[in-house]
Formats: C-alpha cells, sequence, structure tokens
C-alpha cells in the first residue's frame, strides 16, 4: 500500500489579530515582529490569489473567501502558480470560485509540496490541462471541484506528470471535455510516470474517457466512482500496462460509454477485469447504478439505498468519519467531503 505523504491537518481558521502590527522586512511579512508562518487572505491582505501566493514564504497558509476569483472580476491572472510549501485554502469547496473564464489553465503546479482543499476549479482552457497541472510535485488535494475546464490535446481536468506521492482525495471530476470536436480525445484525468494515491472521488460525465494510467504509473485508486463517462468515445478507466501496476479496488462503475476497463489493450467489463490476470491487485470493483442526488447539478451525494454506501475498503484506514466502512465517492472515507 503506497504510504501517504501528509497526514491529515488538523489546521484551524483561527484568524490573526488586526490589532497586530504587521510590517514587511527582507520579502517576508510579519505580525507584531513575529517570524511564524501566517495566515495571509484574500481578498483582505491581497486582492488576487496570485499576488498572495508570490508574497507568502513556505509554511505560510493562502486563505480565499468565498466568491468568484477571475480576470473580470477581481484581474486575477492565469494560470495561478503557487509557491513551493505554500498552502491553498478555499472557504468552501463550492464558495470558493477559481473561473479562468476560458483565459488558460487554473492551476500549475511545480516542484511544489503543501495541501490544497475547498476550492472550485472551472473556465479553464489550454492544450494541457484545462484545470489543474500537476509537475514534479508532491501535493494533497482534498476537496475540490474540477468542473467544465477543456484541454485540447490532453487531460481537460487534471494532469500530473513526473511525480511522486501526490493525494487527491474527495474530490469532483465532472463534465471536463475536449476543446475542438476534431483531433484529440483529452481524459478527464491523465496519468504519466507518476506515483498517485486516487481515493474516494467521482469521475463523472466527461466527454472521452475518465481516468489514463500511461504503462509507467502506479499507485492506489480505490473507493472511487467512475460514473458516465464517454460521448462519441469513452471508459471509465484506462490502464495501459500490459498488466497493471496499480491497486485498482472498490471503484465503482456505471454507464461508462464503450466499457468499465480499458486494459492490456482490450475493453474489459468489471467482471471480467477482477480476474483478469492471477497476482496483480485489481480487485473488487464492481458495477452499479450509485444513486446520486443530482449529478446534473454537481450534486454527487448518495440516496438512501445506494450501492456505494458502506461499500469501499473495509480496512480502518479507509473507514467514514462515523467509524463505519467506507462509503465509495467523495462523502465517504475519513476525510468526506461533508
Amino acid at each position: 500500500m503506497m504510504q501517504k505523504k501528509y497526514l491529515f491537518k488538523l489546521l484551524s481558521f483561527l484568524w490573526i489579530s488586526l490589532l497586530l502590527q504587521a510590517c514587511v522586512f527582507e520579502d517576508t511579512f510579519y505580525f507584531g515582529g513575529s517570524e511564524e508562518p501566517i495566515v495571509i487572505l484574500v481578498p483582505e491582505d491581497f486582492s488576487t490569489i496570485q499576488e498572495a501566493m508570490d508574497f507568502a514564504i513556505p509554511g505560510d497558509l493562502v486563505s480565499v473567501a468565498d466568491g468568484i476569483y477571475s480576470p473580470s472580476t477581481n484581474g486575477e491572472v492565469f494560470p495561478i502558480f503557487l509557491q513551493d510549501g505554500v498552502d491553498l485554502f478555499g472557504e468552501s469547496p463550492q464558495g470558493t470560485i477559481l473561473d479562468a473564464e476560458g483565459s488558460d489553465g487554473v492551476l500549475d503546479i511545480f516542484q511544489y509540496d503543501g495541501y490544497i482543499r475547498d476550492l472550485t476549479i472551472t473556465g479553464g482552457e489550454a492544450i494541457f490541462a484545462g484545470g489543474i497541472l500537476i509537475e514534479e510535485s508532491s501535493p494533497l488535494i482534498e476537496n475540490i471541484f474540477i468542473i467544465q475546464n477543456q484541454a485540447i490535446e490532453q487531460a481537460s481536468a487534471l494532469m500530473i506528470l513526473n511525480s511522486n506521492n501526490v493525494e487527491i482525495v474527495n474530490t469532483v471530476i465532472a463534465e471536463n471535455f475536449r476543446f475542438s470536436e476534431e483531433g484529440f480525445f483529452p481524459a478527464q484525468v491523465e496519468i504519466e510516470n507518476s506515483n498517485v494515491f486516487f481515493n474516494n472521488n467521482v469521475v463523472s460525465r466527461g466527454d472521452a474517457d475518465g481516468l489514463r494510467i500511461d504503462t509507467q504509473s502506479e499507485g492506489e485508486f480505490q473507493n472511487n466512482i467512475f460514473f458516465q463517462n464517454g460521448i462519441d468515445i469513452g471508459v471509465g478507466l484506462i490502464d495501459e500496462s500490459p498488466k497493471s501496476l496499480a491497486t485498482i479496488q472498490y471503484n465503482l462503475f456505471f454507464d461508462n460509454l464503450e466499457a468499465d476497463f480499458f486494459i492490456s489493450g482490450d475493453f474489459f467489463s468489471v467482471e471480467e477485469v477482477n480476474d483478469l490476470f492471477v497476482n496483480d491487485e485489481v480487485e473488487f470493483n464492481f458495477t452499479a447504478n450509485p444513486l446520486f442526488v443530482d449529478p446534473e447539478n454537481f450534486n454527487y451525494h448518495l440516496q438512501n439505498g445506494s450501492p456505494a454506501i458502506e461499500a469501499g475498503n473495509p480496512s480502518p484506514e479507509f473507514r467514514n468519519p462515523d467509524g463505519t466502512r467506507n462509503d465509495i465517492g467523495v462523502f465517504g472515507g475519513p476525510r468526506s467531503l461533508e
């Protein structure tokens, strides 16, 4: 099992007293003469996220209030480049909206080790990675909505390149499409030469493949839902390896256009792929309607009676906050979106 790089950070949003005098010294933001890491507020301290990121130093937290951050609202320039070691938190996953308005990709994460949570990533448009590009980095990404972005060639939502110990958990990736009707068919998520922990996510309603893993990548892909991916083409999950190097377990697949899986050069049903190779770790996956409340409006709560309830990995480390077995999807596991 891939060791998680981060323990869940019990960070609070305790505001630093405005009575303490702020000063600038040697490019470091201090309150009352302290050199302790600080919380930098957007839009209170800086009007744009990029300005706050450029000002921060490793160990600081950029905290973004609910609102729309875009070229037309606050002059935000995209993509936003993250500063290594500076965490980025929104106020709420669907209330803090980073909207590139088609100007470029939304987040560019290069040689970055930090924690990103509680944001909506939307309106991105790029050749690669319409929503988020991760390269040579080890971020923890949690409670994010990556929705309605576009790419021309690869990864309409999220691309991970040459990275290790990337964690994507309790994240909605939905309705990300290709930019053009001709040529390329980018998957919503594409992973190349990387080691990824991808757990308790929903990959839904893209126009091509849900997730692609190249031959040099591995990691854990557990307790996810792959739902209604593909319009002209598309499967839930592609693993390009002749025999998967990844742990692919306890995932639910439903109504993906061509098939649930494409592995070892062919299409397979869930039942077939669970028994395809001896001694691999592709198992315990199944197909069923997850009974989402309202997927058309990005409400991926599970209705009563959903087969995803308490159907995930039974190991204690994956349990829901109330101690019950993992619910598959974004509202399950120890870091449940709720």
